[in-house]
């Protein structure tokens, strides 16, 4: 087995030994996932992790760990199997006694090859077994964490270990949180039409209180809170609301007209107040206009939440295709909005689940909300057009060229190095549309 040091290598497990002070056992380490790893007791405190076993049977692996993460929280200096690892992103940033890995393609040389930084934490989710839950659980999981779902029903994939319960249930939730390190908080009515308004701003509200509270009990630091862009009062208003600028950002005056964005701007709030009085973590995402475009996803996606009575074909023709080619027609609730009433603005989930895994993984974060959606819009039409159409007296901040979207991530790019990856444009969901229209 061959070992790195960030640019020093190791060839033989001898010259490994003496490099870190001689003497030393190795032990391996499953790391799961076709990873393993080598530790040492009294290596210096350095955990030496290999990935990626290849096919004569050999691991690459970097020191990632260095002088500076003493293991004895994770490993106490004993090799045994670990379940995941800590990171900030940063050797140097990395909080102490916590490991770190990388991760890497196969076959690549680890001088060269670009480390991707995870963070490995206990992390509760409620609500994940919706429909957005799905792709995070998912995501998640692949990225290394250990995951408990809090829900009233089952998740429909064995990504997390499943705890029944609701958001109603204080303390059910003060019993869940227990053991955990983080929380993301999905579950909520999603959207007006679905509950009563007072029934809907309870849930919305009194549960994200009690999440908050359980949370807070328990020692855990950081709650990562689903918002919506409704809290900006731009999806479901009930009489035209006009911007006092162009794209809208997170300094934009919030102006809710339903339910819905009420109770998420409400619990935004709650998730400041916990924040200035626990000094706890409250990352808020305003999720805009979630779209399921990638054919596997979107299958698992409409077994659960409130796509359950749904085909992929039927979410696809009845919501994304009227969103598309009829935008200007009825939209009942419960229902997507009109698509000028959210500023046409549209998010990939699997965009919108990254957000949530970079509020995980950034430190010092205190109280913050971001506008998580994609890069472009969800019309046909281009942006410019739009603007002109149903917004001519609006301040334009900014230009905007092509397709691109009129609400602005700019913040949670600067700030959690958010970059959408994905849009519907170029997706399984395009290409059904296009064979349609032959």
């Amino acid at each position: 087995m061959r070992f790195y040091d960030l640019g020093r290598s190791w060839e033989t497990k001898e010259a490994t030994q003496e490099a870190a002070g001689g003497g030393q056992e190795f032990a391996p380490i499953d790391l799961g996932k076709g990873r393993i790893g080598a530790a040492a007791p009294g290596l210096a405190d350095r955990l030496l992790v290999g990935l990626e076993v290849d096919v004569e049977g050999r691991a690459d692996a970097v020191d990632v760990a260095g002088d500076a993460l003493p293991l004895q929280h994770r490993v106490e200096n004993q090799p045994q199997p670990l379940s995941g690892w800590r990171c900030c992103g940063d050797i140097v940033g990395t909080p102490p006694g916590y490991a770190a890995a990388a991760q890497m393609e196969p076959g690549q040389s680890a001088r060269r090859r670009p480390i991707t930084w995870t963070c490995a934490m206990r992390i509760l989710v409620t609500g994940g077994s919706g429909t957005i839950g799905s792709y995070l659980l998912r995501d998640l999981a692949a990225r290394g964490h250990e995951l408990t779902c809090f829900s009233r029903s089952r998740p429909v994939e064995q990504h997390a270990l499943w705890h029944e319960g609701d958001i109603e249930d204080i303390e059910g939730l003060r019993g869940a949180c227990g053991d955990h390190e983080a929380v993301v908080h999905l579950a909520a009515v999603p959207g007006p039409g679905r509950a009563t308004p007072e029934r809907l701003i309870h849930v919305n509200v009194v549960g994200t209180v009690n999440v908050l509270e359980a949370a807070v009990g328990a020692g855990i630091d950081r709650v990562v809170f689903a918002s919506s862009g409704a809290a900006s009062g731009f999806s479901f208003q009930l009489r035209p609301l006009v911007p006092d600028y162009l794209p809208l950002d997170e300094e934009h005056p919030c102006r809710p007209q339903d339910e819905y964005g009420l109770s998420k701007l409400l619990a935004e709030q709650a998730c400041r107040r916990y924040s200035d009085a626990y000094g706890i973590h409250t990352p808020c995402l305003r999720i805009n206009h979630n779209w399921y475009v990638d054919r596997a996803g979107a299958e698992v996606a409409v077994s659960s939440g409130w796509a359950k009575q749904l085909t992929v074909e039927e979410l696809w023709d009845h919501r994304y295709r009227k969103i598309i080619e009829a935008p200007d027609g009825d939209w009942p609730r419960p229902g997507p909005p009109r698509p000028a009433d959210l500023l046409w603005a549209v998010t990939d989930v699997r965009d919108a689940v990254a957000a949530f895994a970079l509020a995980l993984e950034t430190p010092d974060l205190g109280h913050e909300v971001f506008s998580i959606n994609g890069s472009d819009t969800c019309s046909l039409t281009p942006t410019a057009e739009l603007i002109k159409r149903h917004f001519p007296a609006v301040e334009a901040r900014k230009a905007c060229s092509g397709h691109e979207t009129l609400v602005s991530h700019a913040k949670a790019s600067r700030i959690l190095g958010y970059q959408p990856r994905f849009s519907w444009r170029q997706s399984d969901f395009s290409a059904w549309l296009a064979a349609r229209s032959e």
